[in-house]
């Protein structure tokens, strides 16, 4: 219990960590003039200035671009530099894109219709805009990103599955030796008393105390060598169900 603990608490700290991604301060325009406000107090429809290096503070529209390339790792763990302009490709760019590389999948087409739209947590790599705010704080992509992460739904893991099967059938076994134990005791005429407290201490010798301890400390061991990957890891059990996939996308 303290193994897991420890680690879901260092998880906790793992996403409050991500909360600093989020900039503290941005550039608006404010009664007609450029103002440094708290990112914070952003509401949808506020213009905001982005140079090169700014953090976007809300999902954004560009309203105006020059060479704007973004980098959306922090948010989608692509690291290559997104190109963004206020004018999405048009149909007769992307019928053209089509004769030449073919039939375009849905997350290209996606892509391109989100050229014109800026994330919060992202960076801005190269260039300048001015963008309005569409959206912010828990209703942004990365805030719902983050929800999704805090509020993910637990279930059981095979280990946890095999676990539980294991507790109910050595219980039923107990059940069963102490059954056996007192039956024989009461043919032979011994006191029932004296048969129940033996056929509980086979019962309680039979039940492997240390089973979960080793398979915390191996999980712990797991998620040691996952962080040392910059992975962070919830919920201990969580490792052992990572060994089932197949694929990590």
């Amino acid at each position: 219990s303290t193994v897991a603990f420890v680690q879901e608490y260092r998880s906790e700290q793992s996403l409050a960590e991500l909360t600093k991604l989020i900039p503290p301060r941005c550039t608006a325009l404010r009664n007609g003039q450029l103002d440094d406000i708290e990112a914070r107090e952003l509401v949808p429809g506020d213009i905001v200035v982005l140079e090169t290096g700014d953090r976007v503070p809300a999902d954004c529209r560009l309203l105006a671009s020059t060479d704007l390339l973004v980098d959306e790792s922090s948010l989608t763990g692509e690291s290559m530099m997104m190109e963004k302009s206020e004018k999405p490709p048009s149909e007769d760019y992307n019928a053209a894109q089509a004769s030449f590389t073919g039939p375009r999948s849905d997350e290209e087409v996606a892509a391109d219709r989100n050229r014109c739209l800026l994330f919060m947590s992202t960076t801005v790599n190269h260039g300048h805009g001015r963008a309005v705010v569409i959206a912010t704080g828990m209703n942004t992509d990365f805030g719902k990103t983050f929800q999704e992460m805090k509020n993910v739904e637990q279930r059981k893991t095979p280990l946890q599955v095999s676990m539980d099967e294991l507790g109910q059938k050595l219980s039923l076994l107990s059940f069963g030796i102490i059954g056996v134990i007192a039956l024989i005791g009461v043919v032979q005429g011994k006191k029932l008393l004296d048969m129940f407290q033996i056929g509980v201490s086979l019962a309680v010798a039979a039940i492997p105390e240390g089973l979960p301890i080793c398979v915390t400390v191996t999980l712990a061991l797991g998620v040691m060598r996952m962080a040392a990957r910059n992975a962070i890891v919830k919920k201990l059990p969580a490792v052992e169900a990572l060994g089932w996939a197949t694929v990590i996308c």
